[in-house]
């Protein structure tokens, strides 16, 4: 099949190639049957896969691109494959919430049972538990030399740079679990899914699974890429918007940072001006570079 056949066959949703499985009493695939799959899933990500899109690199998760639920789904749209799923939660104290998704994957077609993926998602994860508060201090120059917590108050303190000066902020834990949990399941369902078509395709030797965080940690030290400040927004009123992050000459987010929102917020099919609304900046290059993680899961629990 050809890279413009196969293009216009996904986007019209049109002949459907077969996904190759042993039946039961069946002989094993042979090494060309084999070999035909994996061509059809290269062809698949050379002609209409886009970069950032339906997949990519995740910062600090290794060189093997990570496939996207959009990219996901276009495999289970190549193979013409349904999701059908099991959803289990549990209480973890304090109220947090653990979701435990199956997903099946079945074959439109003809209903035959294809595989299944395995996905889990809680509120303790530290990016929907926790968020960064500024404690007003500065880092103490020695820290630099020896990178001892203690020196910043401990385990729970990180140093970041404001307006040209390294201070401390303290991890928190968020008031309401409860905001994160229609959140938490709709990942833990992304990861079952995501699983299972990279398991019952065979496609794991070509992408990673999007279930790690977002690899965007604190600043490495007094020495890094270069930064860039914001003006403090203004609400509706005219007032300085009030966030749980320093904004007036706050460090935004890093240009690679701001393509890689731009490239969620695409490929989850939100509107930019939502975004924007959400989090009060002017342009999403703007936000701040503590509501990181955050953002990444307001698109997450937003994204279709």
């Amino acid at each position: 099949m050809s890279a413009a056949k196969l293009d216009k066959n996904l986007e019209d949703g049109n002949g459907m190639s077969e996904l190759m499985v042993i039946e039961p009493g069946s002989h094993e695939l042979n090494p060309a049957q084999v070999k035909q799959q994996m061509s059809m899933l290269t062809e698949l990500m050379e002609s209409v896969l886009k970069k950032d899109v339906h997949y990519g690199p995740i910062p600090g998760c290794g060189d093997k691109p990570a496939i996207f639920l959009p990219g996901a789904q276009k495999l289970g749209m190549m193979f013409n494959l349904g999701p059908r799923y099991k959803i289990e939660s549990a209480d973890e104290g304090g109220g947090h919430r653990q979701y435990e998704v199956v997903c099946e994957l079945y074959h439109r077609g003809t209903g035959r049972f294809i595989g299944e993926g395995v996905g889990v998602c809680t509120t303790m994860e530290s990016k929907y538990r926790y968020r960064s508060e500024a404690t007003g201090q500065d880092v103490p120059s020695d820290y630099w030399k020896h990178r001892d917590k203690e020196l910043l108050g401990g385990p729970s303190f990180t140093p970041k740079k404001i307006d040209g000066k390294w201070k401390i902020f303290q991890r928190v834990e968020h008031d309401n679990p409860a905001d994160y949990y229609n959140t938490v399941k709709k990942i833990a369902k992304k990861r079952a899914y995501n699983d299972a078509i990279l398991t019952s395709t065979a496609a794991s030797d070509i992408f990673a699974p999007d279930d790690e965080t977002d690899g965007l940690g604190d600043d490495p030290g007094p020495v890094g890429e270069p930064e860039r400040k914001v003006d403090q927004p203004q609400s509706r009123s005219g007032n300085a918007a009030t966030t749980d992050q320093p904004d007036a000459g706050a460090l935004v987010i890093t240009e690679k940072q701001g393509n890689m929102i731009y490239a969620k917020l695409q490929s989850g099919k939100i509107s930019m001006e939502s975004f924007l609304s959400a989090f009060n900046v002017k342009d999403h290059k703007d936000l701040p570079k503590g509501k990181i993680n955050d953002a990444l899961a307001w698109i997450e629990g937003r994204a279709s």
